[in-house]
C-alpha cells in the first residue's frame, strides 16, 4: 500500500494517492463509507414563494484531518465528474471517527440538485 501513497498513522499527513482513475470510484466509495456520509433529502424550504421550488438533493461529505488528501480528492473529482464541491474546517471534537481530542479537520462537501417535476 505505501506504493500508492498509503502509510501507518497517515492522518495527519495524507496527501494525493496514486490510484488510477478506473479505480478512483471504488476507493472514493471506501473512503465515505471509512469517513464520510451520503444524505439525500426533498428541499421543499423556499415553496412560500412558489409551489413549484421543490428540489431533490443530496449531499456528501468526507472528513479528514490532512488538507492535502481533502484537496486531491476535490481536485480529482473536478476533473472526473465536474463536481466541484467546497472544503470547510472546522475545529471540534468528535467529527472524525476516533476522534478523542479537539483538532482541525476538514470537512469536503458536494451538492448535486434537481428540480421535482409534479
Amino acid at each position: 500500500m505505501s506504493d500508492i501513497g498509503l502509510m501507518p498513522a497517515k492522518s495527519l499527513r495524507l496527501g494525493s494517492l496514486r490510484v488510477p482513475d478506473e479505480w478512483f470510484r471504488d476507493f472514493l466509495r471506501g473512503s465515505i463509507d471509512g469517513d464520510g456520509s451520503i444524505v439525500s433529502y426533498v428541499d421543499s424550504y423556499n415553496t412560500f414563494k412558489k409551489a413549484g421550488y421543490v428540489y431533490a438533493r443530496v449531499y456528501l461529505s468526507l472528513v479528514s484531518a490532512s488538507p492535502p488528501f481533502i484537496e486531491w480528492i476535490r481536485e480529482t473529482l473536478q476533473r472526473l465528474v465536474g463536481v466541484t464541491g467546497h472544503v470547510r474546517s472546522e475545529k471540534r471534537s468528535c467529527c472524525c471517527v476516533g476522534c478523542t481530542t479537539a483538532r482541525r479537520c476538514l470537512v469536503f462537501g458536494a451538492s448535486a440538485t434537481s428540480q421535482r417535476r409534479s
